[in-house]
């Protein structure tokens, strides 16, 4: 049976061989540029359905930022529109994770998606339009609203 020290000298030996192997890769056999051109332009349009929302209000940009309803929680409020939907987004701070609550205008099922670096959180209104995230992490959002029917609504990436 072999140790734990010498399974991580043999991990480490495994990764520099990984590390050697791609690197005659790309030596010997380099992606062509006009490839990484056209896989970036297609990755553009991955979104091309969803509408761009416009960020119409921000607590912390009117001042208001730290809206306390108790000792230890912070409410942010932030509001996005397209032209057919709005979504009105509070932003509760607990610790290192947020809560989102949010509501659409008008009341309509729809699928949120929350991306943030470390992946994806996905979770339906009810029908009233209205959903509740829990355990995103701090940081940088994009949230996605796909209603049943219409343009989907996209926002910008924000920092939360």
């Amino acid at each position: 049976m072999t140790e734990p020290r010498e399974r991580s000298e043999m991990r480490a030996d495994d990764e520099r061989l990984l590390e050697k192997l791609a690197g005659l890769v790309r030596e010997r056999d380099p992606v062509p540029a006009e490839l990484v051109e056209m896989a970036r332009q297609t990755f553009t349009w991955r979104t091309v359905d969803a509408e761009l929302a416009e960020l119409v209000a921000d607590s912390l940009e009117d001042g208001t930022a730290t809206l306390v309803r108790s000792s230890t929680v912070s409410v942010r409020l932030l509001a996005f529109c397209t032209a057919d939907l709005r979504l009105d987004l509070e932003v509760l701070a607990e610790a290192t994770t947020r809560r989102l609550v949010g509501e659409l205008d008008p009341e309509v099922p729809a699928e949120i998606t929350v991306e943030h670096p470390g992946g994806t959180l996905v979770e339906d209104t009810d029908e009233e339009g209205r959903f509740l995230i829990a355990g995103v992490p701090a940081g940088r959002i994009r949230i996605t609203c796909r209603p049943a029917s219409g343009a989907p609504l996209l926002t910008p990436w924000l920092k939360i």
